[in-house]
């Protein structure tokens, strides 16, 4: 930063001194003759980042103040980056979920429906109302002629895999909860009675 008389200095605009104007100071000699000092920034804290600290800038000493944020806005943020971390393994997951899962060499759907459908094709073989075989698609669009065991087996399948991709985002999640938010203030122990 430049300084000049005790104040800021923005040496790359144009301005009039002592009736000259100038149309910038980037010159070492200009600066000298004018008495246009460089200071370097002041160092952040150690424990700086732009996520934690306000930095402000100011046109008189000290020209650089960082200022921590208040532990409600700490928390705030970081609950946010939590969410959105949480939304990202979310939308990993659905992603999981529409990709379906591999059975009997075949790719299957694995949405809420087509479980549904499944188990419906199940209860009406249970019923009697369905018998022989059924005509089910696959997600690469084929048509494939299942016997009621391996239309169970096809549930099984994809009820196991969307047991284990939720699972494994419910785990992540939970490691993020886990953490906890190191912002919260942590309520000192209770003083021992007499």
């Amino acid at each position: 930063m430049f300084i000049r008389n005790g104040v800021r200095f923005n040496i790359y605009a144009t301005q009039t001194i002592d009736d000259v104007t100038y149309g910038d100071f980037t010159s070492p000699e200009l600066r000298a003759a004018l008495n246009i000092t460089e200071e370097p920034d002041p160092a952040p804290p150690e424990d700086y980042s732009e996520d934690t600290y306000y930095r402000i800038e100011q046109d008189e000493a000290p020209y650089v103040v960082y200022t921590m944020k208040s532990t409600e806005q700490l928390v705030a943020m970081y609950d946010g980056k939590i969410r959105a971390q949480k939304d990202i393994i979310n939308s990993e997951r659905d992603s999981a979920m529409i990709e379906g899962v591999l059975h009997n060499d075949k790719l299957w759907h694995c949405d809420d429906r087509f479980l549904i459908e499944l188990i419906g094709m199940i209860m009406g073989y249970q019923a009697g109302i369905y018998t022989g075989t059924q005509l089910i698609r696959t997600k690469e669009n084929t048509i494939e002629t299942l016997t009621l065991p391996q239309i169970m087996a096809l549930a099984s399948a994809v009820g196991a895999h969307r047991k284990t991709v939720y699972a494994n985002s419910w785990a992540v999640k939970d490691a993020l909860d886990a953490a906890g938010n190191p912002y919260i203030p942590v309520d000192p122990p209770p003083e021992p009675g007499p």
